[in-house]
């Protein structure tokens, strides 16, 4: 892509007015339903461009290596003391800088080159990190697919005993991006001790769930620690997360991220108080919502005709549901054609028809027949969406995959329904808590 040579100050400028668009765009002429992003409050908003921005003092919390920390120190006690009250009686680090990087961190802290971890596979939503292909294979570990069946949604518990008795592994990771049920973690956890293994579980997706007490508490079932990020069913800026089960396993995560970050992001840390004392505040009722409203959308989805994974489930007890666009065509053509219209979603591959096995699947894709759209309501469920905003959603969606209407008309519809809910619902405003 070529672009022309502009002078600094133009380049500014530009960007400005790319950042003025956006605003406008995203936040108000559209309707967000991607899964790994969220609503984030101005108050969260005005601390990244806080002077916390400018300065880092290096070190952590009452060892710095730099002068001038005085004022820093006092934000990131309040913001640490926060972090401990919603996560207690667990042990939270909220300083990695992404949900990758926290998965890394307990990577190196629990295993070592040479070692094998048994974790979800691509095809089942095992983040990149974890794989071969990423930092896990570049740590020298070797990878080894956690076995699923009835595709992504049950973990085949006898195929991972036979497959840990077996291997030998390290670590057992659980936690994908296609999350739409707990897992039965005791039950893994047993299978692990039996080896001399570990517990570690992605919450990439489902971290303010839990921390909403929405969702499974991994740590209470025996997993040492969830890594997670803090821009999915968290409700705050872009990071990581990780929350270790014990003090004893609070101090490895926190040696190995002391020697790795060194220098992190202070504004971001500062936003994060503000996320964590929103979610102090009202987090278990946000967290109700939007498992709620992911329920409602997806039975309201299933009522147009459209096929939704896992309907003899449920179909989710998460923020996210599958759509599996198969029968209509690729689902990577429909996520364009939702965005031209000013729906936002995701495109993904999903496990085959039918359920079965989807273990060995390195090659990621190899086994799937099915693509689809996966759909997040993090974002709409803060915006207080109606049951009858749900259902003009869902008539929305379908008429974009059933071409029921041009793409004019879908886009003053669109627009008709993201200006009924322009803002974060007031029940969802810290400012609003008594």
């Amino acid at each position: 892509m070529s672009m022309h040579v502009l002078s600094p100050v133009d380049a500014i400028k530009g960007m400005l007015q790319a950042a003025e668009r956006n605003s406008d765009y995203r936040l108000t002429g559209c309707i967000n339903l991607v899964a790994s992003q969220n609503r984030i409050s101005n108050t969260t908003l005005a601390f990244l461009s806080s002077s916390f921005a400018a300065k880092f003092a290096s070190g952590e919390l009452g060892s710095r290596a730099h002068g001038g920390a005085q004022w820093l120190d006092a934000m990131e006690e309040i913001v640490t003391s926060l972090a401990g009250r919603l996560f207690e009686p667990y042990f939270p680090e909220f300083r990695p800088m992404s949900g990758s990087i926290a998965n890394e961190t307990l990577l190196m802290g629990f295993a070592k080159p040479g070692d094998k971890i048994i974790a979800p596979s691509g095809i089942a939503g095992g983040h990149a990190s974890v794989r071969p292909e990423g930092f896990a294979g570049f740590m020298g570990l070797t990878v080894l697919d956690l076995p699923f069946l009835d595709g992504g949604m049950t973990v085949d518990l006898d195929a991972l005993q036979r497959l840990a008795a077996l291997e030998r592994p390290r670590l057992i990771i659980l936690g994908t991006a296609k999350i739409l049920f707990p897992y039965p973690v005791s039950d893994i956890v047993r299978i692990a001790e039996s080896v001399g293994a570990q517990v570690v579980y992605d919450a990439a997706h489902v971290a303010g769930l839990i921390a909403g007490k929405q969702f499974q508490d991994p740590l209470r079932d025996g997993a040492i620690a969830f890594s997670g990020s803090t821009q999915k069913t968290f409700p705050g800026p872009i990071g990581g997360l990780i929350v270790s089960r014990d003090a004893a396993i609070f101090e490895r995560v926190r040696d190995v991220t002391r020697r790795r970050l060194d220098n992190y992001q202070n504004n971001r840390v500062a936003a994060m108080g503000v996320v964590f004392a929103e979610m102090l505040s009202f987090g278990e009722r946000l967290s109700i919502s939007i498992v709620k409203t992911a329920q409602a959308l997806a039975a309201a989805l299933t009522e147009e005709g459209l096929d939704v994974v896992g309907k003899h489930l449920g179909y989710t007890q998460s923020h996210m549901l599958l759509l599996n666009t198969t029968p209509q065509g690729p689902a990577a053509v429909f996520r364009q054609k939702m965005e031209s219209v000013g729906i936002f979603t995701t495109a993904l591959d999903l496990w085959p028809e039918g359920g079965g096995d989807i273990t060995n699947t390195n090659t990621n894709t190899s086994l799937s027949t099915r693509t689809g759209l996966r759909i997040g309501t993090n974002d709409i469920a803060r915006l207080g969406y109606s049951q009858e905003s749900i259902r003009r959603l869902a008539s929305l969606l379908a008429d974009v995959l059933l071409s029921r209407r041009n793409d004019a008309d879908l886009r003053k519809q669109v627009m008709a329904l993201a200006e009924c809910h322009p803002d974060i619902a007031d029940t969802f405003k810290l400012e609003n808590v008594h």
